[in-house]
């Protein structure tokens, strides 16, 4: 596998609950993914400007403070608009998030079973990159 493989390339997990992030990381982590775990999103922003390679996706929670969920993926997007997402949320529902100019590619209701993440992620993952897209175009 190459370095930028969806299974090599790291996966930032931002939550605020130390318990539910370290789940999050320890699912994705037994299944051979590299999940980097943050409790607060300014670091999690700080390191994903800073990161070489970028992460191919980031999971988050919605209520966080000082950003949330939606913050972090809207300045995540600014350094790196490939960036793929996973949010989720136990307090919000999906449709509150249709009228928000950032959209996460997935949304998540809690509590959620490890297999749902599971498929969330491959889902994600799976969604081609404008830069691969055009890259398809070119040599198709």
């Amino acid at each position: 596998m190459s370095a930028s493989s969806p299974r090599t390339a790291p996966i930032f997990v931002v939550d605020d609950e130390e318990m539910v992030g370290r789940i999050v990381h320890d699912v994705l982590e037994m299944h051979g993914y590299h999940p980097v775990f943050f409790q607060d999103p300014e670091a999690a922003l700080r390191a994903f400007a800073e990161a070489n390679p970028k992460p191919r996706l980031v999971i988050t929670d919605f209520v966080m403070s000082p950003l949330n969920g939606l913050e972090l993926i809207e300045r995540c997007r600014q350094i790196d608009p490939q960036l793929r997402t996973i949010l989720y949320s136990g307090s919000a529902a999906e449709d509150v998030f249709k009228r928000c100019p950032s959209q996460p590619d997935r949304f998540l209701n809690k509590p959620f079973l490890p297999r749902r993440l599971l498929e969330i992620v491959r889902e994600v993952l799976a969604i081609p990159t404008p830069a691969a897209q055009d890259s398809a175009r070119k040599t198709g």
